[in-house]
Order: structure tokens, then C-alpha cells, then sequence
């Protein structure tokens, strides 16, 4: 046998001799010519004598080699949401030999990277080989939106519009992802002049929305002033303050302005003292400086004649039916009788 020839420890060869004695020989040559399926045995030489011992010689079985890769078990997840990565769980390859063998494997390669709509298959590599898996992927949508970052105001004076800078809303999809929105793919209302009624801000995306909360306090005064004075600022005693051409600024906790007309003044009637007059809305005040004058009469005039005009010497003038009457400074006129 085959064995025999590459373990020399168990081939006996026995010399005879022409006395007729025979003994075990050691140092004899094999033939050491490779062996083929048609070799049926081998010679065993010895000072020119040899000897032969029987062999067989089967045909070598040649080495498997891989022909192809297989799915045997499809993956237990085989729907997706782009953006999503494969996900071998459950499935079973095999390797697939030439002698017909199949053999579990573990060590096959896919594709990592995320999935893109539309993709139908996936490839199983394993040393030059591929199969297919086949799945589907569909597109990637919003399932909640919320803001995760509230804007940097959140205080509002009525009349103010809402400042969305430093929110930041963040969107969870149908894959499990998140994302950061931009502005431009949501919406926001209020979108107008805020009520003190407004208390959170919704943000929309699609059919998915969100609020935050903002307060919103009534619109207050903090302060007037005369920006503009009146026409009129010089005054006699006794004259009425005269606010025409006067304009009153009023100053408000949200930074607006706006022209204030029901305001009061005061005083009203003006004294030789006067100095300022005193302009007030909703306890807020400013003055505005006036000059205020005695006064004064300033020419006299004989408006009605006497009723006795003619007189004979050495009688006595008689004021009876005379009216005398006062001008002053102010303007107006009285009639005088302590001439």
C-alpha cells in the first residue's frame, strides 16, 4: 500500500542467500518515482537483485474550492427609512463549495453607509462572491418637531414682534434621526404685534408643531417731554397758557414713541410768578418755560363824553356821564372811574 512506501519502519525485505540462509535486509533502495493511479507496485532493489511489493495507488481527491455565497435566511429587518443603516440581525449566509458543501459564515461584508431612497437591494461579499438581499427603503419624514433651545428673549412689551434669534427647534424622523430646522422650514405665529392674551409662540413645520412660552405685559409710559414749545410763550398776568404749536413726546417701556395730545397743563392761568407750566399724562411730567409780565395799563381814553360840556365861568367841571376807559398791556380794556 501507498502508506507503505512513506513508512519504511514497516516494509520487511528478507535476503536469501545460495547457502540457503536468509536474513532481513536494511540497506536496500525504494524506488522513489512518484506514484500514479495505474502503479500496482513498487520495486525494491538490493546488489543487483531486486524484489517487488504490491501496491495501490488510489486517485487524490482534489482540494474544495468556493464557488458562490448564499442567503439562506433573510435579515429579520428588511423595510427602511433613508438615512438608515443596514441591519444583518438574523440573517443567515452560507459559503457554497465546489463539492457541492455549504458552510455558515459570519465574516461577509455590507454596505454601512446610510440608505438612500429608492434602494432595493443589498450585496453580501464574501471572498470575491456576492448575493443579494432584497429591501426597501422610503423617504425619511418629520414625526415631532420641538424647540430644544428657547429664543434669547422671551419678555415682551404689547405692540413688540416676536425675535426668534437663539431658538433652536429640532425635528425627529421616521428613522430615528434628528436634525436641527432651518428658519425656512417652519413657520411662526404670531407673526404680528404681540398681545398681552399671547402666551407661548407656536412653531410649524408640515403638519407638525411646537410652542415656547413668552410673556407679554401691557405697553407703559416712562416718561414725556415737550419737544417741540408752544407759539406762545410770553404771557402777561392773568392770561390763559395757550398750548398751540406745542407738541408732547411720550416715551414708552417698549422703546416706542408717539405724540401725546390728552395731556394737562398746569398752571392754567398764568401769575406774574410764573415761570414754567407744568405738563402731565398718567403722573409723568416736563415743563416748559414761560416769561410772564405785570399788568399793566398803558394809555387811557375819554370813550363817552360828559353829559354837561358848556359852563360859564367860575362853575366847577362835572364828570357825570364822562367814561373813562383803561388799555393795558394785556390787551383788554376796563373802564376807569378813580381818575
Amino acid at each position: 500500500r501507498l502508506h507503505l512506501l512513506h513508512n519504511l519502519s514497516l516494509l520487511v525485505v528478507t535476503g536469501y542467500y545460495n547457502d540457503g540462509t536468509s536474513k532481513t535486509i536494511t540497506d536496500y533502495v525504494v524506488d522513489t518515482n512518484t506514484l500514479s493511479v495505474t502503479t500496482d507496485k513498487v520495486y525494491i532493489t538490493y546488489e543487483n537483485m531486486f524484489a517487488t511489493t504490491p501496491v495501490t495507488v488510489t486517485a487524490k481527491t482534489p482540494d474544495k474550492t468556493l464557488t458562490g455565497v448564499e442567503v439562506s435566511t433573510p435579515p429579520t429587518k428588511t423595510s427602511y427609512v433613508e438615512g438608515e443603516v443596514f441591519d444583518p440581525s438574523g440573517m443567515v449566509v452560507k459559503a457554497v463549495y465546489s463539492d457541492g458543501t455549504k458552510e455558515e459564515i459570519s465574516d461577509y461584508t455590507v454596505d454601512t453607509n446610510a440608505l438612500a431612497k429608492g434602494t432595493t437591494s443589498m450585496y453580501v461579499t464574501y471572498n470575491g462572491f456576492f448575493a443579494t438581499v432584497p429591501i426597501s427603503v422610503t423617504d425619511k419624514e418629520l414625526v415631532s418637531i420641538k424647540v430644544t433651545t428657547p429664543p434669547t428673549k422671551t419678555s415682551y412689551v404689547v405692540g413688540e414682534i416676536f425675535n426668534p434669534s437663539g431658538m433652536v427647534v429640532t425635528g425627529t424622523y421616521n428613522n430615528g434621526s434628528t436634525g436641527v430646522l432651518a428658519p425656512s422650514e417652519y413657520t411662526i405665529t404670531p407673526s404680528t404685534a404681540l398681545k398681552t392674551s399671547d402666551k407661548t409662540i407656536t412653531v410649524t413645520a408640515g403638519d407638525k408643531s411646537a410652542t415656547t412660552p413668552i410673556t407679554v405685559t401691557a405697553k407703559s409710559l416712562t416718561s414725556i417731554a415737550v419737544t417741540t414749545p408752544p407759539t406762545k410763550t410770553s404771557y402777561i398776568a392773568g392770561q390763559m397758557f395757550e398750548s398751540s404749536g406745542m407738541v408732547v413726546t411720550g416715551y414708552y417701556s417698549d422703546g416706542s414713541t408717539a405724540v401725546i395730545n390728552d395731556y394737562t397743563v398746569s398752571p392754567t392761568t398764568l401769575s406774574a410768578d410764573t415761570k414754567t407750566v407744568t405738563v402731565t399724562k398718567n403722573g409723568k411730567t416736563a415743563s416748559v418755560a414761560v416769561n410772564v409780565v405785570a399788568k399793566a395799563i398803558t394809555s387811557i381814553a375819554v370813550t363817552t363824553p360828559p353829559t354837561k360840556t358848556n359852563y360859564v365861568e367860575g362853575e366847577v367841571f362835572n364828570p357825570s356821564g364822562m367814561v373813562v376807559t383803561g388799555y393795558y398791556n394785556d390787551g383788554t380794556s376796563k373802564t376807569i372811574t378813580d381818575y
